[in-house]
């Protein structure tokens, strides 16, 4: 009987933590795990729970959070596919998401508007090349923003 009452009891945390952010399974089980202690039983339990209701979804937490991401601070490939992976995303649906909001062309959209709101940047390609690389760009991308963007100063 007090088993159901603590598994209730975590349920409710649980959907109270989801419920406020969107959270992949790994962030659950996490919070599970470590906050309250639970035991692998119930962690188990309560996941299922969660993707019956459709309240887990790590494929629509990955879209949004790449969509995000773009709106609000934009980064290259490398670093989206980085922090996707280090909220618990599976490499799958890493690279169909990436891929489907990242594509080339789109990253180099990106980091071409990055160099323009950031100015000339001292006309260093250097310094350029370091700041794109630092965002998490793919060299090709970096490659053709910079060309681009030097060619507009000319």
């Amino acid at each position: 009987m007090m088993k159901k009452i603590m598994n209730d009891n975590l349920k409710e945390k649980t959907l109270k933590y989801i419920l406020y952010k969107m959270r992949t399974e790994k962030e659950v089980r996490k919070f599970l795990q470590e906050k309250h202690g639970a035991a692998q039983e119930e962690v188990e339990d309560i996941i299922q729970y969660l993707y019956s209701y459709n309240y887990l979804d790590d494929e629509k937490y990955a879209e949004m959070f790449v969509r995000d991401k773009l709106r609000f601070s934009p980064v290259g490939r490398i670093k989206m596919s980085y922090e996707l992976s280090n909220r618990g995303i599976s490499s799958d649906v890493i690279s169909n998401i990436v891929e489907e909001y990242l594509y080339l062309e789109k990253e180099v959209e990106i980091a071409k508007y990055l160099l323009e709101k950031k100015g000339k940047l001292a006309d260093s390609t250097v310094k350029k090349q370091r700041y794109l690389y630092s965002r998490g760009f793919s060299n090709s991308a970096i490659a053709r923003a910079v060309k681009l963007d030097e060619n507009n100063y000319e």
